[in-house]
């Protein structure tokens, strides 16, 4: 199983939609792929930004950190 057109677009109202499609490829006693067939498709409000930066206060910024 693997993930397909996975895309992350804003909306109108400001928020963030990501959707993507997950696939299901079937392989012969050769290894070549013969059916690749989409099983679920998936699309959900984030609940966050997807184009956060580093800043104060992240667990990854330790610049706050006394010395």
């Amino acid at each position: 199983m693997y993930e397909k057109e996975h895309r992350i677009r804003q909306e109108p109202w400001g928020g963030y939609v990501r959707h993507n499609v997950l696939h299901w490829a079937i392989y012969n006693e050769t290894g070549e792929c013969c059916e690749d067939e989409p099983i679920a498709g998936n699309e959900a409000i984030m609940m966050y930004s997807p184009l956060l930066r580093y800043g104060q206060g992240d667990i990854a910024d330790d610049s706050s950190s006394e010395q």
